[in-house]
């Protein structure tokens, strides 16, 4: 890893904005979940949750996102959204048992990657179907 971006992260990962945070959780040193917020209007938006396979199942994912239901209230944030891939049914069955639910939003979206297919500009692309999961913090 560069020094730019090991700086870019360190900054991500320690700097309190109000733009949002990320929080990581590590097991004896090796790094294991991170969850990102970002803030932007009145609705705290989760960009990224992730655990790795081999420790889930074992709460982190949970813990990760209360403590980012956590630090989304203290900033002044009563609602919570995220995107979610519509193929990624435990995905969604983990969000539900933790209190989100479908708002009924969905979108397409599109990003290049060099594994995949081709789009009609010749660049390969891999297209996913997202629906949008909000929950409310309770005061």
């Amino acid at each position: 890893m560069t020094n730019e971006v090991e700086d870019a992260w360190v900054q991500a990962i320690t700097i309190h904005s109000d733009m949002g945070r990320v929080l990581v959780c590590e097991r004896d040193g090796t790094l294991v979940g991170v969850a990102a917020i970002e803030f932007s209007g009145e609705v705290g938006h989760v960009s990224l949750l992730e655990v790795a396979l081999e420790v889930r199942r074992q709460l982190i994912g949970s813990r990760l996102l209360n403590a980012v239901a956590d630090i989304a209230y203290q900033s002044g944030y009563r609602h919570l959204s995220l995107w979610l891939n519509t193929e990624q049914s435990v995905g969604q069955q983990f969000f539900e048992s933790m209190g989100w639910a479908r708002s009924g939003a969905n979108r397409t979206v599109s990003t290049v990657n060099t594994e995949n297919g081709v789009s009609e500009s010749g660049q390969p692309e891999i297209t996913e179907q997202q629906c949008e999961l909000t929950t409310s913090l309770a005061d």
